[in-house]
């Protein structure tokens, strides 16, 4: 049913063409003020998804309801990788749990509107977007990391690099390891895809590596990492 009134508020918004920014804007309202605690509205992820303007690349609403629950419950800090409305919806979160939210981004153009959006809505002080290069490790290309990243993540929201990198995500989770809390979990949009699929294979190679996929409408996977010596420590 829900899924079925979700449909139907995107068919109201592109039929009325509602503008963007206002969608927008009501939308991360409504989510940064609700009580904590309380059910997040399906439909105000369906405005934010719309406001952003980038359904074809956005991540669905049963995700990003995933990651800020994910997010509300999370003991030590959150990475991003990448930056998009996730980074606003983490801050949103952020700024009732008190929490911080760390964005790696290598596009400086979308940093600097994710940055501005931030600012728009308040939540600047939540939220930090580095801005790092795409680095090569050998087998794989990756981002590198800020010198003031916290070593208590327990939580990585994985929604890049671009998937036309070397190895693709594939590299969250060697170059993390030494930054991440002794459990962490890590959000993979995407996970019906091939090359999420095959990266999520390879992880679960490693000691103390659990995961589950969820069949939404993009997929993402949940996956589970228990403490593990550093393999790439840059």
């Amino acid at each position: 049913m829900e899924s079925f009134l979700r449909v139907l508020r995107r068919q109201q918004l592109n039929h009325l063409r509602i503008d963007r920014q206002r969608s927008l804007d009501g939308a991360i309202r409504r989510l940064a003020n609700r009580r904590a605690g309380t059910r997040i509205p399906s439909l105000a992820l369906t405005d934010a998804v719309y406001g952003w303007g980038n359904e074809g690349w956005s991540a669905d609403e049963d995700y990003l309801t995933r990651v800020m629950t994910e997010a509300a419950s999370a003991k030590g800090s959150i990475l991003e990788c990448g930056s998009g409305l996730s980074t606003l919806l983490l801050a949103a979160v952020a700024r009732q749990s008190g929490t911080r939210v760390h964005s790696l981004e290598h596009n400086e153009e979308w940093r600097q509107r994710v940055i501005g959006q931030l600012a728009a809505h308040d939540l600047s002080e939540y939220s930090i977007v580095h801005k790092v290069s795409l680095e090569n490790y050998g087998e794989f290309d990756w981002y590198s990391l800020p010198e003031s990243l916290p070593d208590d993540i327990t939580l990585v929201v994985c929604d890049g690099p671009p998937s036309t990198t070397l190895g693709g995500r594939y590299g969250a989770l060697p170059v993390l390891r030494k930054h991440l809390a002794p459990v962490c979990n890590f959000l993979m949009d995407d996970a019906n895809r091939a090359d999420e699929i095959e990266i999520i294979s390879r992880w679960r190679l490693e000691p103390g590596i659990a995961s589950r996929h969820h069949k939404t409408r993009k997929g993402y996977a949940r996956v589970t990492v228990t403490s593990e010596p550093a393999r790439f420590a840059r």
